[in-house]
């Protein structure tokens, strides 16, 4: 067929109109800073870079100031999408850390165990084991938006500072849960679930762990150790095991050691600990350190010493407003000095002269605990007095303790006000068969004596 001029014109221009008429697929810029999101690293603009995979979370050992998102040692990295706004007012093209934008599994291959066949196995030829995730060191802000990192596990019992994070320093760790069944990190010193070691003024809070433990020594279910900074609105479900049997290094429910002026506070602890120096939330309490605003219903053993609170507390330090409800026993290695609060008090105050230990309107229900004493050593008779008078914390029974509608009321235990000058902004007392409960952002978490005796934390 003969095609002619106008009707060769027509088909075209009908081929052009229909290109027209086609979609342009052009890429968004979801937060309008003249960067798409395609490699924008900072999608929302808030000066974290962003990381959805367990592969993008190791990237944070390629740059510990999280001022850009790297791919290896030698990669300069990218900075597209981040603006800093530095003391001087001006601006620079760099991030101020991460945050965790979905839910990660470290089992990988959803086999329900950690094994070859996982990405961060980390198989070590010499010990025929896998030894799992290697923990980073951050000097940057990391929150986890809420996120859920599930089944974390590690496996280095010869190494310090062990934790999803080896050493946390100078910022803010916020809003992570670590959880799952198969949640287990091992190391030598300084070994706890989220961080081995918070240094520097760090500020940790919104974190929530279950899972195991095991370390050498100065362990705990959330972090290895804190100094001079502070610890809030955290919890852990972790059983805690300390493998030396001589260390006099405590281990705790929520951090190990505590030292300096680093704080624990409007925190709780729900699961076991098993030590030499153990205690229900912190195993040592160390310098200028505080512990309160606090509860632990966690089973306690220490093999020289345990406490409900803490395993060893040194002059300086201080417990305030705090309760502890779980159960204090000895293990068979050691005739134990056993506490309601407290399970070694160390008077020596040759680091720090003149300064005295005070537990201040603390409380611990003799019949769960099953301690009448709130510390496990023998003082010297001066001491014993100058415990006495620095300090201000008295026992009750659980019944006596569930008793108060409100802080500071009297009548419910014989002689003694209880609670007195507890925070009712932090504290919810419910009614008379109620123990009180953290109240942190309007959810209050309340520990709930069941059936069989121990101890439950529901929310409200």
């Amino acid at each position: 067929m003969k095609i002619t001029k106008n009707l060769l014109a027509q088909v075209m221009l009908l081929s052009a109109v229909n290109l027209l008429s086609l979609p342009v697929f052009a890429e968004t810029d979801s937060d309008g800073d003249g960067v798409v999101d395609s490699i924008d690293v900072d999608d929302d603009n808030d000066g974290l870079i962003e990381l959805y995979t367990l592969h993008d979370l190791s990237l944070m050992s390629f740059d510990y100031t999280g001022s850009s998102l790297k791919s290896s040692a030698e990669d300069p990295g990218s900075t597209e999408g981040c603006s800093y706004t530095g003391e001087d007012g001006l601006s620079e093209p760099a991030c101020t850390g991460y945050e965790l934008m979905a839910d990660v599994d470290f089992d990988t291959n959803a086999n329900g165990m950690i094994d070859m066949g996982d990405e961060f196995c980390n198989y070590s030829e010499t010990r025929a084991v896998c030894e799992g995730w290697i923990p980073v060191y951050l000097y940057a802000d990391f929150t986890g938006n809420g996120h859920r990192i599930s089944n974390l596990y590690i496996d280095r019992p010869d190494d310090f500072y062990i934790g999803f994070f080896s050493k946390f320093s100078s910022h803010k760790l916020s809003n992570v849960e670590f959880s799952g069944a198969l949640t287990s990190v091992t190391g030598g010193y300084y070994v706890g679930i989220a961080v081995g070691s918070s240094i520097n003024d760090s500020r940790l809070s919104g974190i929530r762990t279950e899972g195991t433990v095991t370390a050498y020594s100065k362990s705990g279910g959330i972090a290895g150790g804190i100094s001079s900074g502070k610890l809030s609105a955290s919890s852990s479900k972790a059983h805690v095991i300390s493998t030396n049997p001589t260390s006099t290094s405590g281990s705790g429910g929520i951090v190990g050691s505590v030292w300096g002026d680093g704080i624990v506070e409007t925190s709780f602890s729900e699961g076991k600990v098993h030590a030499v120096y153990a205690g229900g939330i912190t195993g040592n309490l160390d310098g200028y350190a505080i512990l309160r605003n606090s509860f632990s219903v966690a089973d306690v053993m220490g093999e020289y010493f345990a406490g409900g609170l803490t395993g060893n507390m040194r002059a300086g330090s201080t417990i305030e407003n705090s309760l502890a409800l779980g159960v204090v026993a000895g293990g068979d290695y050691y005739r134990a000095g056993l506490g309601g609060l407290i399970g070694f008090v160390d008077t020596d105050t040759q680091y720090l002269p003149l300064l005295k230990i005070a537990v201040t309107h603390s409380h611990w229900a003799t019949d769960t605990t099953q301690q009448s004493k709130p510390y496990g050593n023998e003082l010297e008779p001066r001491d014993q007095l100058e415990f006495y008078r620095a300090s201000s914390s008295e026992p009750a029974t659980l019944s006596e303790l569930e008793c108060p509608e409100q802080a500071s009321e009297g009548g419910c235990a014989s002689d003694i006000r209880l609670y007195i000058g507890w925070d009712e902004s932090l504290w919810d007392f419910g009614t008379s068969n109620q123990l009180p409960g953290l109240n942190l952002a309007g959810t209050v978490y309340r520990p709930v004596q069941t059936m069989d005796g121990s101890f439950d934390v529901v929310t409200e």
